[in-house]
This record gives C-alpha cells, structure tokens and sequence, in this order.
C-alpha cells in the first residue's frame, strides 16, 4: 500500500497556480457522449481518496483572508475557524440530510 504523502506549501501554491493557468488557456475536452459507464452507489472506496492535506491548507488560507476582510468593516477580530474536510459515501450523506417535503 503506498503511504500518504504531504504536500508541502511550496507545491499546494504551485497547483493553484496551475489552476490560474488553466483557466486562461482553453483546452479542447475528449469527451465522448456516447460512452455510459456502470456505477453503484454506496460500493466506492473510500480509502483510495487518502488525506486531503493540500484541501486543508487551502481551507486554512481562505479562513484567514476571510478574517482580514471581516476585520476593518466589524473591528473585532472575528473567530473564523476552519475545519478539515470529511469523507462521506452516498448514503452516509443522504442519511443525515433532512428529507424535502414540498407543499405546493
């Protein structure tokens, strides 16, 4: 089994750089409208999706510059946490969502 490899502050910069990039250069998609591929919902691994350190450090980043635009217009340092991301299959989700009952 391949261990978790951290990403360090050096590399999560240079992905959203990347994803700047990206956005100024349009890029020609190979999608092929045709092709179905089988799924089953509940059956996905999800020890495969590893640590999102990367997601947590940019988590991290946006609190704080959340922080600095909220100071100067509340002038009280505002507690902004952020938490790390978690992990949840289909029907863990779908468990702990409130059913939608529309009454028109």
């Amino acid at each position: 089994m391949v261990g978790s490899r951290k990403l360090s502050n050096e590399e999560v910069e240079a992905l959203l750089g990347g994803l700047e990039a990206d956005k100024k250069k349009p890029s020609a998609a190979t999608f092929d409208p045709n092709e179905v591929r089988e799924f089953k919902f509940g059956s996905e691994d999800l020890s495969l999706l590893g640590d999102y350190y990367a997601l947590r450090l940019i988590n991290e980043k946006i609190a704080r510059s959340v922080r600095s635009v909220f100071l100067p217009m509340l002038r009280v340092l505002p507690r902004i946490s952020s938490f790390p991301p978690e992990v949840k299959s289909f029907d863990e989700y779908t468990e702990s969502s409130d059913t939608f009952a529309s009454i028109t």
